[in-house]
């Protein structure tokens, strides 16, 4: 079965991917994620779905603004990226690679 990506932007995500995304993060990080996607503010969001598994890697992109000197520049910045841990030897057909480089690919 073949892993898909999707691209969308925050306020389209429903409240059941924003708790997928939210459980994928802190299995990927190994930390709390309390407040994490309010505190970055919105983006576009590329997420890695396979059909069986739902939702296995994550990237975001989000807007910022830098100050160098007296210039203000208009960024992306890259958050969350995040593929769901796989116990390590890595089984011989594990896509784990792949899926993690897919939304950074898209991005």
């Amino acid at each position: 079965m073949e892993t898909r990506i999707r691209v969308v932007r925050s306020a389209e995500l429903a409240p059941a991917e924003w708790a997928a995304l939210t459980e994928l993060c802190v299995a990927a990080f190994d930390e709390p994620w309390d407040d994490y996607w309010s505190n970055i503010g919105p983006g576009v969001h590329v997420l890695a779905e396979h059909p069986e598994r739902g939702i296995v890697a994550h990237a975001a992109i989000v807007d910022r603004l830098l100050y160098p000197g007296d210039l203000t520049l208009r960024a992306g910045y890259v958050e969350a990226v995040a593929v769901w841990p796989v116990p390590r030897p890595w089984p011989e057909r594990c896509h784990s690679h792949s899926h993690a480089v897919a939304p950074m690919g898209a991005l």
